[in-house]
Parts: C-alpha cells; sequence; structure tokens
C-alpha cells in the first residue's frame, strides 16, 4: 500500500513540475518581446524551481537584448559548457556578448571550439564580422544620408518608425 501511495505522489510531483514549467511567465514575457519582464520572470522562476535549458537560453538572449551583455556572456559560457548544443543564432549571440564584454580574442577562442563543426565560409564570415566591429569602434558614429535620385514616385520604400527614437526602413 506504501509503495503505491509513493508513485502515485511521486507522479503528482511530477506533473506539478511540468505543470510549473508549462506556465512560465519569463516565456509568455520572452515571446510577447517584453525582454526586461522576461528577465525579471526568469529570475524569480530560477530561484523557486529552476530552469530548462531552453528558458536559460532565453534568459541569456533576454539579457543581450537588454544590454546587460556581462550576464548575457556568463549565462551562455555556463551553458555551452555543460551542453554545447546551440542553435547558430544563439551561439551568434553568445559571441557577440563575449565581444562586448571581454574583447575580440576570447570571442575568437570560443568560436575555435566549434571550427570543426562550421564551414570555412562561417569562420571567414566570423572574423570579417569581428573585423568589422572593430573598425566600427574607431569610427565618430556619424553617417552621411543621401538621396540617389533613382527611385520613382511611385516606389514602395519607405521608413518605419519603431518607437519613439528608432527608425526602420
Amino acid at each position: 500500500m506504501t509503495r503505491r501511495q509513493l508513485i502515485i505522489g511521486m507522479y503528482f510531483l511530477a506533473l506539478g513540475t511540468l505543470w510549473a514549467q508549462k506556465d512560465s511567465k519569463g516565456d509568455k514575457f520572452y515571446f510577447q518581446y517584453a525582454y526586461g519582464q522576461a528577465v525579471e520572470a526568469y529570475q524569480q522562476e530560477m530561484r523557486k524551481n529552476g530552469l530548462t535549458q531552453q528558458q536559460q537560453l532565453n534568459l541569456a538572449d533576454a539579457y543581450f537584448r537588454t544590454g546587460q551583455y556581462n550576464q548575457s556572456a556568463d549565462t551562455f559560457v555556463e551553458i555551452y559548457k555543460r551542453d554545447s548544443l546551440m542553435t547558430n543564432a544563439q551561439f551568434n549571440t553568445m559571441l557577440q556578448a563575449l565581444t562586448k564584454t571581454s574583447g575580440k580574442e576570447r570571442a575568437m577562442a570560443v568560436l575555435s571550439t566549434r571550427s570543426g563543426q562550421l564551414s570555412g565560409t562561417l569562420m571567414e564570415n566570423a572574423e570579417f564580422n569581428l573585423q568589422t566591429l572593430e573598425d566600427a569602434k574607431g569610427s565618430n558614429g556619424t553617417y552621411e544620408l543621401f538621396s540617389p535620385n533613382i527611385n520613382s514616385v511611385q516606389s514602395d520604400f519607405a521608413p518605419s518608425f519603431y518607437g519613439p527614437d528608432r527608425l526602420l526602413f
């Protein structure tokens, strides 16, 4: 009888854990692009129940998108040490965070650990992107806008405003 009660109890405990992961507020905020709120919710969930690996990756990405590059890099590297299976986009975000916090050398060192899995073209692209970032640091950040006068009046080209201070094309 007690063995049966133990099995039933473990079943409900596992079911409760799965249900808690299913209704993650952090996931809801993350997929609504509310990254600041997602960070707070994920941190609360981490203290209570812990996070799945996907939620940890989402947390690292949310840190990056809110400008918390140190936390993003640390979280990504911690995940990468345990399990190196990340999507290329997540790996790229990790490299960007490392470049912003630790410099080009550390990002290249981490990149070299995966060089056997990446094509030569991707490695060249990564080196080109890192060089472009270095070149951008030396610029003063000003851009010259000009009209090429090749669009007709019927062109579909128009800027879109995203927020009060951002302009998308």
